[in-house]
């Protein structure tokens, strides 16, 4: 089975953020992947805003991505956590693909394609959804 490091926002709204990345994980799991989402994992016993505790929980992130074949991007705001992320995830070889998610689906929407376009994203389409693969 495909391993997919779920990579979204945590900060700000945390509680929205934190529904937003399990509706990510249902929708990977649906697509028969198996889907990896430290943040929602390392945040039931780790405090993102201890300094210490969140370099702790990123640096065993990162570890865990070493493990997986896809990083998934969503949402079209690249908070500092995910860019680390998705900085290390180029540097090993690992392949990143921006997904548009709209809450009930992939979005096909081509003007937030152009903008992940604008970010050093490339547009790629498979069956049924749209997203983006970084390189």
């Amino acid at each position: 089975m495909k391993r997919v490091y779920i990579c979204s926002p945590l900060a700000g709204d945390i509680y929205g953020n934190m529904e937003k990345a399990k509706n990510y994980c249902r929708e990977a799991m649906e697509r028969g992947v198996l889907p990896i989402a430290v943040h929602l994992y390392f945040t039931q016993f780790l405090d993102d805003n201890n300094p210490v505790e969140r370099k702790s929980g990123m640096k065993m992130g990162l570890e865990l991505l070493k493990l997986c074949d896809e990083v998934w991007v969503y949402g079209n705001t690249i908070s500092s956590g995910m860019e680390k992320e998705i900085n290390f995830a180029n540097e090993i070889g690992t392949r990143v693909v921006h997904k548009l998610f709209e809450g009930n689906g992939f979005s096909n929407d081509k003007e937030n394609i152009e903008n992940c376009a604008d970010a050093d994203f490339v547009p790629e389409h498979d069956n049924d959804s749209v997203g983006c693969i970084a390189y």
